[in-house]
Order: C-alpha cells, then sequence, then structure tokens
C-alpha cells in the first residue's frame, strides 16, 4: 500500500455532535480507487491527556445539481377552470 496523505482543518460552523476538524469539501482521499472522508473529535482522557479520536468513512457523493422533486398535484392535468359552473 502507498502512503497517503490529507489535512484537516478546524470545523468553524460546529453544531451538536459534528466533528471538531474535518477535510474541506473539495478535498480527496482516494486509496485503492475508493473515496474517504476524514473527521476528527478532540478529547481528553481521564488523566488530562489530550488526543484526537478519527474516524475514516466512504466519501458522500454531493450531487453537482440536485433536482428538485415536484409531487403532482390531483387534477394537475385539468384546465385550472374546467370546474368553475359559469
Amino acid at each position: 500500500m502507498t502512503k497517503e496523505s490529507f489535512k484537516l482543518f478546524a470545523n468553524k460552523y460546529k453544531e451538536g455532535g459534528q466533528p471538531d476538524m474535518k477535510m474541506p469539501k473539495d478535498a480527496e482521499l482516494v486509496i485503492e480507487g475508493k473515496k474517504y472522508e476524514v473527521a476528527a473529535w478532540e478529547n481528553t482522557d481521564k488523566n488530562g491527556n489530550k488526543y484526537l479520536n478519527c474516524v475514516i468513512s466512504n466519501a458522500y457523493e454531493r450531487d453537482e445539481h440536485p433536482v428538485k422533486q415536484v409531487q403532482e398535484q390531483p387534477g394537475a392535468d385539468k384546465e385550472p377552470l374546467a370546474d368553475i359552473p359559469f
């Protein structure tokens, strides 16, 4: 296996359980043709030693051109004024 490297940056917009550090959105970690993401949480053990808890997961595939699904309304194929009795 070859040596791979990546960079983690502080998560400026952290909310709730989100990681303290993560890869930039435009970064990729590719190992044997598979894309991965890395995230890290800062922790302190019972002796006061700081450490990073890191997670490597399959990359989330972002849709470059998301399509908004529009649900058809019942009777949408009728003309809008067809039900008016005059």
